[in-house]
């Protein structure tokens, strides 16, 4: 019945399910600690190359997405030629969506490191979801 702040979630699939509500949450979360601490994203080059494939016009002449252009055709040994800064596409939502957002650890992931690493003990898997800055 009622919820206890003071007993952990040992049910998988209620922390799955939990995990992918929090989601979504924890994207808006990460984007405000980058706004304060100018932090910068990974970016998907092949998500950028096929927006520009498909873009004209005003989009294809503004800075923010000249910056990501540039970007990504800067050689893939220079580590920031794959990330971009927050601050420069926060509100462009077509640049955001080359941002590569980290998934959900797989459920096959996730039950293989609570048997291997916690004695099939759920309530120790707390990198259900995460997010890189």
């Amino acid at each position: 019945g009622r919820m206890d702040d003071h007993r952990p979630v040992c049910d998988f699939d209620q922390l799955y399910v939990q995990a992918i509500a929090l989601h979504p949450l924890l994207i808006r979360k990460v984007q405000a600690w980058a706004e304060a601490s100018g932090g910068y994203f990974q970016f998907d080059v092949r998500t950028l190359s096929r927006m520009e494939s498909n873009t004209t016009g005003s989009l294809r002449r503004s800075n923010r997405f000249r910056r990501l252009s540039v970007a990504a055709r800067t050689p893939a040994s220079t580590p920031e030629s794959r990330f971009v800064k927050w601050s420069e596409v926060k509100d462009a939502p077509q640049s955001q969506e080359t941002i590569k957002w980290c998934s959900l650890k797989s459920p096959g992931r996730a039950l293989e490191k609570a048997t291997r690493s916690y004695s099939k003990d759920y309530s120790f898997l707390v990198d259900l979801c995460r997010q890189s800055i």
